[in-house]
């Protein structure tokens, strides 16, 4: 079956076809098995990219009382149908039901793993089931295989994927995987490829760990066939020339989101210090996204995107190292930033890295932070709670803290069940959490 896509105003003699090649692969870890399909005509037509067919799948397997963590909750990793077609797409949805919420769950991402994944003849997993042992899948041109990965649990993501790149002998291999954040089920943990990408809200690392599944790795040579070649190219080159032209997009392509802040500010709708104000006035001058320049080496795209919003930077990170990261994206800086009273811009790029390492949602992960925050403030928690003090904008007790989160120890422990951790601090200290279904605001 072929897709035909048209232009506003078009008619259908001038359709452009792209491909619809649609496979699907379901792996079970308890039984060690896969099954690869194709999905019905009726089912593609009906249930539209990457998101829409995990919903499909996700709706087929759902049921009420369905433990987020337990083997029953399937994983889904979807591409959409554009993704892997010049730049038309690079985005992939990961879903399954929330650690975090108890209801939906779904993480979107970019960078390159969903256009591998589709180059390597699939377009959606589901994942079933629970390995008793660390174990990680290795896709190459629809070639699926359960591997061992008892030697890669208690890595952090970029070792992670470095380890797995070296053992298949290939730098070309995309790996989405967790961190200890995912391994220790910290019900708001995501999942990573790359410096940056991350399909972080809801939880959803947190179901990889609870299967033992440590990582996906996938590598893809196959071609996605186009039945118009030359109309699809001057479809794209029209595309593109009018996105390029927005200033809007120009504008990301220097600064990446971070250029909102300076709006987001004057304007007052920031989270700040748990949501207790809406702007820092001056004092986020050191903020704004001409500073992140101080720190970048360029700009850089997800897959083959022609806007290129992401700066890579280069820090000083854990043990004074120097360590290379992406982004920052503007609800990073907010939640590591203003909303737990951080105005340091060194500090705030030093954090989300770590969270980045531990497998963290930045924006969950500063927001719970931030309600533990206004909690010490009124007296709710104090110091021998938390084992020391957690007073706004401290970076020093921010970063002990994310360990804590990370490997589930002492308060962190708590902390580490997200909304769901108002049960073990009472209702005064619920009043304090901002929430909608149990999960944290983006702002």
């Amino acid at each position: 079956m072929e897709l035909a896509i048209f232009s506003k105003g078009e008619s259908r003699e001038s359709e452009i076809v792209m491909p619809f090649q649609i496979k699907f692969a379901k792996m079970d870890l308890t039984e060690r098995k896969v099954y690869i399909e194709d999905f019905p005509e009726e089912i593609l037509t009906k249930y539209l990219g990457g998101r829409g067919m995990n919903m499909y799948l996700l709706a087929k397997r759902f049921h009420p009382r369905t433990d987020p963590l337990g083997p029953e909750n399937p994983l889904l990793l979807g591409a959409g149908y554009l993704t892997g077609v010049l730049s038309l797409g690079s985005r992939m949805n990961i879903s399954a039901i929330s650690p975090e919420t108890g209801y939906l769950g779904d993480g979107n991402m970019g960078g390159d793993f969903g256009a591998e994944l589709r180059y390597a003849g699939l377009s959606h997993l589901m994942i079933v089931g629970k390995s008793k042992d660390p174990v990680y899948l290795w896709i190459r041109n629809g070639d699926v295989q359960i591997r061992d990965a008892r030697h890669l649990w208690g890595l952090d993501t970029m070792e992670t994927q470095r380890a797995i790149r070296r053992e298949l002998g290939d730098e070309k291999v995309q790996v989405a995987c967790i961190g200890l954040a995912g391994e220790n089920q910290v019900k708001f943990a995501g999942i990573r490829t790359g410096l940056k990408s991350t399909a972080a809200r809801t939880g959803l690392g947190a179901v990889m760990g609870s299967k033992k599944l440590k990582a996906v790795a996938v590598r893809g040579t196959q071609d996605l066939k186009v039945k118009d070649p030359q109309g699809l190219l001057s479809y794209y080159k029209d595309l593109v020339k009018g996105l390029m032209e927005r200033k809007w997009i120009q504008a990301l392509g220097r600064y990446g989101t971070p250029l909102m802040i300076a709006t987001g500010n004057s304007l007052g709708f920031l989270a700040v210090r748990n949501h207790q104000w809406t702007s820092v006035g001056e004092a986020g001058s050191g903020l704004v996204a001409e500073n992140l320049d101080r720190y970048s080496t360029g700009m850089v795209a997800c897959w083959s995107c022609p806007v290129h919003c992401r700066h890579r930077l280069k820090i000083e990170g854990e043990k004074d190292k120097e360590v290379y990261e992406e982004g920052p994206e503007y609800a990073s800086v907010g939640s590591m930033g203003w909303k737990i009273g951080n105005l340091d811009l060194k500090s705030i790029l030093q954090v989300v890295e770590l969270c980045n390492r531990y497998g963290l949602d930045t924006i969950s992960t500063g927001s719970y932070i931030a309600w533990a925050m206004e909690l010490y403030q009124n007296g709710i928690i104090d110091e021998k709670t938390i084992g020391f003090p957690l007073e706004w904008g401290d970076s020093k007790s921010i970063k002990k803290i994310i360990h804590m989160i990370a490997q589930r120890e002492g308060f962190g422990d708590i902390l580490a069940d997200g909304s769901f951790a108002r049960e073990r601090l009472g209702p005064k200290a619920g009043s304090f959490l901002l929430q909608m279904k149990n999960l944290s605001p983006l702002k």
